[in-house]
């Protein structure tokens, strides 16, 4: 899954993630990073970041409390 991908994690699964092939990336607390279609944050703190990147991943927008896919957002 994670060979060769960009994988943000808490430190202490910096092991883990390499054992599995992946390249291990620190990022803020609050922050999350994408590589491809691959979302992934630190933990919790990075929840709101690790959700905003997972929407523009799936094209999902949010406006006005109503979620847009990409081919609405055209339309709207």
């Amino acid at each position: 899954m994670v060979r060769g991908r960009e994988v943000a994690a808490l430190q202490y699964c910096e092991p883990e993630v390499t054992l599995a092939g992946g390249i291990y990336i620190d990022v803020a607390p609050t922050g999350a990073h994408v590589d491809g279609n691959l979302v992934s944050a630190k933990g919790w703190p990075g929840l709101a970041a690790f959700m905003r990147e997972c929407l523009k991943v799936l094209g999902t927008e949010i406006r006005d409390g109503k979620a847009l896919m990409r081919d609405e957002r055209k339309a709207a």
